[in-house]
């Protein structure tokens, strides 16, 4: 797990590219401290290029395709 997310979860089955590369959409939710965004999505960016999948592959790029909203409860 990395530390301040809480629900990590895959949107849909991993594809491969025209390379052979393996994609995956993943939809994840964290706890944050207000005021840390940007510092906080780099950090995210960098621990999850750190796992590697069930296979044993190490991930080799993120993308963000959605800034963070916050969910009022």
């Amino acid at each position: 797990g990395l530390d301040g997310v809480t629900i990590v979860k895959t949107t849909r089955s991993a594809e491969k590219d025209d390379a052979g590369n393996k994609i995956s959409t993943l939809n994840i939710k964290f706890l944050m401290n207000p005021g840390t965004g940007a510092e906080y999505l780099h950090y995210i960016k960098t621990a999850i290029k750190r796992l590697k999948d069930e296979q044993g592959d190490r991930i080799l790029g993120v993308r963000i395709t959605k800034i963070p909203e916050k969910i009022q409860q």
